[in-house]
């Protein structure tokens, strides 16, 4: 101004502003002018914005006007206010700050965890219609929402909805636990009910089930539907668990110090639909906050990566933290699948209330559920007496411990089944080495039918009368479909076959590998064994195939020879890498991946890239898929080459009832017993 010789009010008369305006401009430091009147003192005096600023702050009103773009997190955002800036602004602060945040929860998330009680729950003190607060940084638990959730990188997807996981009740078949469920709100014997019953077994997907059938038909319901659909959905989720491999072995991995819960947290009801979701699960809001925050920070971390990749590394993140805050709800089905679990690991029945159910005369299709067969048959896990009381007619040779402890027989088998059970159908393994046994393992089917094989041999019986008493005596050890329904064939006509082409008729045959004397009996014997279940070319490839790796690895031939022997007897290509045999894994669907034809030489491989047979199980595991079935096969390989270290023989008993530890010792000329 003393450059041009202008005086305030000059400027004020050039500018076309007050005075008073242009003299506190000047005068006064506190005062914030806007925008306008900053150009126009600049443009007045012929000098840069910056020049009148000189500190200046404006309030929000003032950027109205302001106009551009900002390139952000991979979004272009036009701007045209002060009020867009500043939201953006305030994103990237916090975004900034997340980091240091995410690493701080994720430290006192382990913290909070070490403080949880360790004991196991006992499941006689839940009660399905109270309400509860779980404190997470006292109890643990195990919740869950999605169906392509994973935890501790493996799939979490226990909601009614998830698919695949098939099961029967009565003569229908479901393929989810939702549309049975649903099925007992329409289940008197009408024309009506029955076609609403016919349109949810057809339905694939269990939200579709519930948000499409069930609201179309919702009129239709019986009135007496909340008396007893809190059983009725103890008595569905039971038969999930107790004929869907897959599914067990999804609950059985979980901690036995752990409480299942849905997470609700995020479920609102549409209008005028009643809440159900503090009923049938729980909600914790600080839990889903920390796990925003620790979400948001990988997606920070990732910019550029591609959208899938992110979803799942945020997926992986979000689901790494679980101890905070409390969860608040009734928690029906969280509770439900806490005491499935339970009572599958134990071996015993869950309490559901078959009076009520029975008194309700609940119809599938027409026909009326009587429930008299619904008792869980499992034998208890340690019993005083054999159930088996038939003489030896056949010998099988016992064998002295060797000196290096180390002992050759179906045991091996056996172990491979128990470590690999809790790794079923799993995307990936635990980062750090994990230990072989868990309170996750479990025997299954691979061990009952390798059982029913042996008591065959050695007491001079059918094989398809082994196969149906052992598997009569277990109905719920998690056999596949085909073998149910030979199950259920075979007790209207003795002599029924199957024709399956999948993997059960190779985890069952290491017993004829041990037994026979000469390679052309085991294969004879193989095949015996597998047509009565699996009366294919596939399956009787696959048996055999089993039962001559045995062999030859007993009588100790070269690695390289019974490579050879393998590939050119039954066409298996047993030179496959570890990625040639993840890449066409991934390839092939649920179904194919329990296929005799693509896990039977996996089995034979894990073996033969091996040294031992620890390393040899683990080894099969890593293939992921059906890994008890894998672990099964090649454990019984490497028990018959390398033999079994006594300190893993150990520790197997008490995963086993006495009857199958009694036919064990009695094939394999050992001493196992429950501690």
């Amino acid at each position: 101004m003393e450059t041009k010789g202008t005086s305030i009010s000059m400027l004020a008369s050039e500018c076309g502003k007050n005075h008073m305006t242009i003299r506190r401009v000047i005068q006064e430091e506190s005062y914030n002018p806007t925008i306008d009147t900053i150009k126009a003192i600049a443009e007045a005096l012929g000098v840069d914005e910056q020049y009148i600023l000189n500190g200046k702050e404006f309030s929000p009103k003032d950027y109205q006007g302001v106009k551009g773009y900002i390139d952000y997190n991979g979004k272009i955002t036009r701007i045209e206010t002060f009020k867009q800036l500043q939201a953006i602004y305030e994103t990237i602060k916090s975004d900034l700050e997340a980091p240091n945040e995410a690493k701080d929860l994720i430290k006192k998330d382990k913290e909070n965890k070490k403080n949880q009680s360790q004991e196991p729950l006992d499941i006689t003190t839940i009660n399905l219609f109270q309400s509860e607060k779980y404190d997470t940084t006292k109890v643990a638990t195990w919740d869950f929402r999605k169906s392509e959730d994973e935890r501790e990188e493996m799939p979490n997807n226990l909601g009614n909805m998830c698919k695949g996981y098939e099961f029967d009740i009565a003569n229908c078949h479901f393929l989810n636990s939702e549309a049975a469920y649903i099925c007992g709100r329409f289940s008197n014997d009408s024309k009506e009910h029955i076609g609403i019953q016919r349109e949810l077994i057809e339905e694939k997907n269990g939200y579709s089930t519930k948000k499409v059938v069930r609201r179309k038909y919702e009129f239709l319901g019986r009135k007496d539907w909340e008396t007893y659909n809190v059983q009725w959905m103890l008595y569905v989720v039971w038969q999930k668990v107790r004929q869907n491999k897959a599914f067990s072995a999804l609950l059985k991995r979980i901690p036995d110090n752990c409480t299942i819960v849905e997470n609700s947290t995020h479920q609102k009801p549409k209008k005028d639909e009643k809440d159900t979701s503090m009923f049938w699960g729980a909600k914790n809001f600080e839990l889903e906050q920390n796990r925003d925050l620790v979400e948001k920070n990988e997606e920070i971390k990732n910019l550029g990566k591609k959208k899938k990749d992110i979803s799942f590394l945020k997926m992986t993140a979000r689901n790494s933290i679980s101890n905070f805050g409390v969860w608040e709800g009734v928690n029906c089905m969280g509770k439900i699948l806490t005491i499935c679990k339970h009572c599958l690991k134990n071996g015993i029945e869950p309490p559901i209330d078959y009076e009520l159910l029975k008194s309700k005369n609940i119809y599938l299709l027409g026909e009326l559920l009587t429930f008299n067969d619904e008792a869980y048959k499992h034998q208890p896990k340690k019993t005083s007496k054999p159930t088996i009381t038939a003489n030896k007619t056949k010998e099988v040779k016992t064998q002295e411990l060797p000196s290096n402890g180390r002992v050759k027989g179906i045991i091996g088998a056996v172990i491979g089944e128990i470590v690999g059970s809790r790794f079923e159908f799993a995307k990936s393994l635990p980062k750090k080495r994990y230990e072989l046994f868990a309170g996750q393992c479990s025997f299954t089917d691979d061990t009952v039918l390798t059982v029913a094989i042996a008591d065959s041999l050695l007491h001079s019986k059918e094989f398809k009368d082994t196969l149906w008493t052992w598997g009569k005596r277990y109905p719920y050890a998690g056999f596949g479909r085909s073998f149910k329904e030979w199950l259920k064939r075979r007790k209207k006509d003795e002599n029924a076959t199957n024709d399956s082409i999948g993997n059960g008729c190779g985890m069952r045959v290491s017993p004829i590998g041990f037994y026979a004397k000469t390679l052309d009996e085991a294969l004879e014997l193989a095949r015996q064994s597998a047509i009565i279940t699996h009366n294919s070319n596939e399956g009787v490839r696959g048996a055999q195939s089993i039962a001559a790796a045995i062999f030859l690895a007993k009588e100790q031939k070269p690695k390289d020879e019974i490579r050879a022997y393998i590939e050119e007897t039954f066409g298996y290509n047993l030179h496959l890498t570890d990625k040639e045999i993840y890449d066409n894994k991934c390839k092939l669907d649920g179904s194919e991946k329990a296929l005799a034809e693509t896990t039977c030489p996996l089995a034979i491989i894990a073996f033969l890239v091996t040294e031992d047979y620890e390393s040899a199980i683990r080894k099969a595991i890593s293939y992921h898929a059906d890994t008890d079935t894998i672990a099964c096969m090649t454990g019984g390989i490497a028990a018959a080459y390398y033999g079994v270290p006594q300190a893993i023989i150990n520790k197997v008993a008490d995963y086993l009832p006495q009857e199958i530890i009694d036919i064990i010792n009695e094939f394999d000329g050992i001493h196992l017993q429950n501690t």
